[in-house]
């Protein structure tokens, strides 16, 4: 199984105008729905991230973080713990699924490694098998074609993905995998994919850059350049897999683009659902995983803020 994580991506931009290749890919797929009311459980990408590899809602990230104790009524935002930390609890699903005989990784254009708050989260897939973007370019474009180059390193090698080149050009971006070299392990394996250039300040190259300093523009440019960077992944570097793999399309979190005179995530907020609203497609072909029943039973209530559940 592959996720493919972009954040602040919002689900209203899955539209054939603004992502018109993926939107092509999920909607003339057989097997790829795309849910209707897909809500983040918070606003900021360690708890966005926790509730799509934990299935938890982003309420419990404080307690398993080990960092932070539980809130209580009388007192909702505690202090960092200064001892040892008794919870530090690494994600069950992960842990099943290495003990089931699955390879699992995580690349990420983010530096969430960085995040002390975070690291139970990253060594949930084990070790050194979490890796932030390394290479000489601080874009974020760079970093994204940086993580696909890192992908393929991880599917033909199974070992830590820290193979990362600092990709100047799309066109640039790796080529078809190796499918004996990936077939060779006879391992199934969890990928999750972590790209950036969705959040703030939305960068994207200069073929996908209107030139607009709208900020909401700025971010469809960027948009459209994952758009276009994840489908040519899908069709040439991913193509092997597509009818053997289950992908999974979403993001951490929405981002608010002017809703209620509010930008951003990480400032406090109406919890309008114009932004907490975020894509989640899933395409599911001819394969076997076994947590399924868990992932079709994704909870799509539009009357509550729900959480990505892949597991």
């Amino acid at each position: 199984m592959i996720v493919i994580l972009s954040d602040s991506l919002r689900a209203d931009v899955l539209t054939p105008k603004h992502m018109p290749d993926m939107f092509s890919i999920i909607e003339n797929s057989d097997n790829c729905v795309i849910s209707p009311s897909h809500y983040s459980s918070s606003l900021v990408s360690e708890l966005g991230l926790f509730s799509t590899v934990y299935g938890l809602h982003g309420y419990h990230y404080r307690p398993f973080s080990g960092k932070w104790p539980p809130s209580t009524p009388d007192n909702p935002y505690p202090p960092p713990s200064s001892g040892p930390a008794p919870w530090n609890v690494s994600s069950f699903p992960l842990y099943t699924l290495r003990k089931l005989g699955y390879d699992t990784a995580a690349i990420a254009g983010s530096h969430f490694t960085n995040y002390e708050k975070a690291t139970f989260i990253t060594d949930s897939f084990g070790k050194d098998m979490w890796v932030d973007y390394s290479g000489g370019s601080s874009s974020w474009p760079h970093r994204d074609m940086g993580v696909w180059n890192a992908a393929k390193h991880f599917l033909e090698t199974r070992q830590p993905p820290n193979t990362f080149v600092d990709i100047n050009d799309p066109d640039q971006l790796p080529s078809k995998l190796d499918i004996n070299k990936v077939n060779s392990h006879n391992r199934p394996f969890f990928l999750l994919i972590f790209l950036v250039s969705t959040h703030y300040p939305y960068e994207a190259p200069p073929e996908f850059d209107s030139g607009s300093l709208d900020r909401y523009q700025k971010y469809l440019d960027s948009a459209r350049f994952v758009d276009h960077m994840t489908a040519k992944m899908i069709h040439t570097q991913l193509a092997p897999l597509w009818d053997s793999t289950g992908f999974i399309f979403t993001a951490d979190h929405g981002e608010e683009l002017g809703e209620h005179n509010s930008y951003g995530t990480h400032n406090q907020s109406s919890l309008t659902s114009g932004y907490l609203f975020l894509l989640c497609s899933v395409c599911l072909h001819q394969f076997e995983f076994p947590l399924l029943p868990m992932l079709l039973s994704l909870n799509l209530d539009h009357h509550s803020t729900t959480t990505l559940r892949i597991f």
